[in-house]
Formats: C-alpha cells, sequence, structure tokens
C-alpha cells in the first residue's frame, strides 16, 4: 500500500565560454608544413568561464488519496527526496567556474585557432564528465511512500 517515486534534476551545461588573454607571437622556425614566413610560436593563456543552469522536478501529490496518506506522500517529497536532489543540484553546480590554461603552440598561424578550440574541448569534456560522475554516483535513489495510514476520526 504505497508509491514508488523518485525526483530528477538536469543540468544544461553551457560548454564553457573562452577567450585569449595575453596572446603573443614570435617568429619561429622549422614549422613542418608551413610557408617560411608563416612559421610561429604562440604564447598566453585561455580563459575558460563555465556555467551550469539544474532544473529539478519533483512528483505532485496524487490526486483522491486521503489527507493522511497525502501528507505523509508530500513529507516524503520535502524531507526525503527534495534534500536528496538538492545532492545533484549542489554536484553540478561544482562545473561553474573559471579556469586559465596555458598557451604554448609552435606553428603556422592558421593552426593557433584548432589548436585553442583542442584545449577548450578537451577542458570541457573532462570537466563535464567529472561532474557529471558526481551527480551520477547519488542514484539510483528512491523513496518509498507508505500509505498504511488512518485519518483522526475527531476532524
Amino acid at each position: 500500500n504505497g508509491y514508488h517515486i523518485e525526483g530528477r534534476t538536469d543540468a544544461q551545461f553551457d560548454g564553457g565560454r573562452g577567450q585569449t588573454r595575453n596572446l603573443r607571437r614570435t617568429p619561429a622556425e622549422n614549422c613542418e608544413g608551413c610557408a617560411a614566413d608563416d612559421c610561429y610560436h604562440y604564447t598566453g593563456e585561455y580563459v575558460i568561464r563555465y556555467s551550469v543552469p539544474t532544473n529539478v522536478t519533483l512528483p505532485d501529490v496524487p490526486q483522491g488519496l486521503t489527507p493522511c496518506q497525502s501528507q505523509a506522500f508530500r513529507d516524503a517529497i520535502d524531507n526525503t527526496l527534495s534534500p536528496h536532489e538538492d545532492q545533484h543540484v549542489t554536484a553540478f553546480r561544482t562545473y561553474n567556474g573559471t579556469v586559465t590554461l596555458s598557451i604554448d603552440y609552435t606553428g603556422c598561424s592558421a593552426g593557433i585557432q584548432a589548436y585553442v578550440q583542442a584545449l577548450h574541448d578537451a577542458n570541457a569534456a573532462e570537466r563535464q564528465a567529472s561532474v557529471q560522475a558526481l551527480s551520477d554516483a547519488l542514484d539510483p535513489f528512491y523513496v518509498e511512500v507508505d500509505l498504511d495510514c488512518e485519518d483522526d476520526s475527531s476532524d
């Protein structure tokens, strides 16, 4: 005589927003596949800002329950299920923040964009996977709501 209930927390990872800072280039030599006057050494920083909004979905109290059963259902949501979903939100929020990566590239000038994009993609994938693993480690989780109760007949 009960219900098996679960919540859900969804995260919308933004993938990070990046920009270069203090990018410098100096002529270099012996770059493979570059014209003689198109070989450079780039240094600087790449700053990525990450943000993840979350959305928590909790079940509604079903219709047709007695007042006692409705209260048991609400208590299970408010006191057990909601705090668990808050743990997911906390795990996902560890994604938020700023990372500064070093740029150290030598090659053709046209290759710097691909180099920086590869830095970004690798960092973003690692960050998202790490945070998703924190959230995944919290599950499976569900609450059994016992509806075996009686309303006080003196009401």
